[in-house]
């Protein structure tokens, strides 16, 4: 048997409301990252690092010593993904208006 439902005062609602509307705005910098997001955002240096000889394996352990439990196929998926995000579309793949 489900309990009875809460309810609340339309002062309430406007309380919140106006407190939502007040929030002000959180910087990036400030936010948490997915760790698509975050491998994204360093990627640079990620491929910067395997260029002076570091595999994923060590990078990946890097993320890790530093707070990042990541594993190797996510920073992999991560690294593709990123990788893939804002490319266009294959000219030659046919589209839905051609008939």
């Amino acid at each position: 048997m489900a309990g009875k439902q809460r309810t609340f005062a339309p002062e309430i609602r406007e309380k919140i409301s106006t407190a939502l509307d007040q929030l002000p705005e959180k910087p990036k910098e400030a936010r948490e990252q997915t760790t698509t997001e975050l491998v994204g955002s360093l990627k640079a240096k990620i491929k910067a690092a395997q260029v002076k000889g570091y595999t994923l394996t060590e990078i990946v352990e890097l993320f890790k010593q530093s707070g990042a439990k990541v594993s190797l196929s996510t920073v992999k998926a991560s690294l593709v993904t990123s990788s893939k995000r804002g490319k266009p579309t294959d000219p030659q793949t046919p589209s839905d208006s051609a008939t």
